[in-house]
């Protein structure tokens, strides 16, 4: 797991244990802020359940919170990681649920992002704030990822739930899962894969996007274009959907069902030329289940509002996709595409917002 540190250079300098340090004051001067902050937002969250699991998330969230300071105070990342790795493992053995311990992390994110954002924080050097932000989003990361894992490993938590946990970063996520996995379905269909094969990619495509439940909300939810850093975070999420469902596959289920899942997760976005991530594959060494998925996935990017971005018409997206034949995309695939085009545009309208 990438620490924290990395962001402060290879070697810890003397300018970077300072920083560390303000950081872990700033949390200790608004610790009571952070937890206040932080019972207001878990309470704003409408989700059966959830109060049932106040007392032990609340105790949690003060645990993880006392980590921070200790880890910033000390610069010692190892001690950190274990601290919370045994808090995780203790959490999940006890009766909280999984769906309660993602929103305390919301819950803390939001809080925790209110006292920089608040004039009134307690700070003598209020020109590094931003700094603050930037380590706090990504040890956040970090410690949401600990968390993640024991939960699968010791709950065996459904990587559907997860998926569906996945769609509270924004209201129209549900309505993308839906319709990708029916253009990737339509695309296996009519390049001949077998119903077997389609009904894998149909019943895995949910589960493409399932890392970005490990992306922080603040990047997700951005208006406007992502930094370099920003993007260079979005994109782990290929990695981290590939080890949620790895770990599956180990443990519980090695079904081509999660198979499928792992392929796309990991690899959909990967170009046909190379020029893609996590790995930089080309042309067949890219699993045909993710190459589908990646012409699936564009097509309602474009097609689709986003936070950052209006929708494009469905004849411009066509154009750009026909444009990226062979760089991108598979050109076999992108001869599909251009035959059921038509298709694509009745999926898209009969699952659009406003028909659902």
């Amino acid at each position: 797991m990438s620490s924290i540190m990395e962001g402060c250079g290879k070697a810890m300098t003397e300018d970077s244990l300072i920083l560390l340090k303000e950081l872990a004051y700033v949390l200790k001067e608004n610790s009571s802020r952070i937890i206040s902050g932080w019972v207001d937002f878990y309470a704003s969250y409408n989700i059966n359940n959830l109060y049932q699991d106040y007392a032990e998330a609340l105790d949690g969230v003060a645990k993880i919170l006392n980590n921070y300071i200790s880890y910033f105070d000390s610069g010692e990342s190892d001690g950190f990681h274990k601290a919370n790795k045994m808090l995780a493992e203790n959490m999940a053995a006890k009766y909280i649920s999984w769906e309660a311990m993602e929103q305390v992390f919301r819950a803390f994110e939001a809080s925790c992002s209110n006292i920089f954002d608040d004039s009134k924080c307690t700070c003598d050097a209020l020109d590094r704030i931003a700094e603050y932000q930037r380590i706090m989003n990504k040890t956040i990361n970090e410690v949401f990822n600990i968390f993640l894992k024991a939960f699968l490993e010791v709950k065996d938590t459904d990587l559907v739930a997860l998926a569906k946990m996945a769609e509270y970063h924004d209201s129209e996520t549900s309505k993308h899962l839906i319709r990708t996995r029916e253009y990737a379905a339509l695309l296996a269909k009519e390049l001949n894969k077998g119903e077997q094969f389609t009904k894998c990619i149909y019943k895995a495509g949910p589960l493409h996007d399932i890392g970005k439940i490990g992306i922080s909300e603040n990047i997700l939810q951005k208006k406007g274009k992502l930094s370099k850093e920003e993007f260079e975070e979005v994109k782990k999420h290929t990695v981290i959907g590939g080890e949620l469902i790895s770990q599956a596959i180990r443990k519980q289920n090695k079904s081509k069902y999660y198979i499928t899942a792992l392929e796309i997760a990991m690899y959909h976005h990967e170009w046909f030329d190379g020029r893609g991530y996590p790995k930089g594959l080309t042309g067949n060494q890219i699993p045909i289940s993710a190459r589908i998925f990646a012409v699936a996935d564009v097509y309602d990017a474009l097609v689709s509002k986003r936070c950052y971005k209006e929708a494009l018409p469905h004849d411009s997206a066509v154009e750009i996709i026909k444009s990226e034949t062979g760089q991108h995309f598979d050109p076999e695939i992108i001869k599909v595409f251009l035959k059921v085009q038509d298709k694509f545009l009745m999926i898209k309208d009969q699952y659009s917002s406003d028909n659902m």
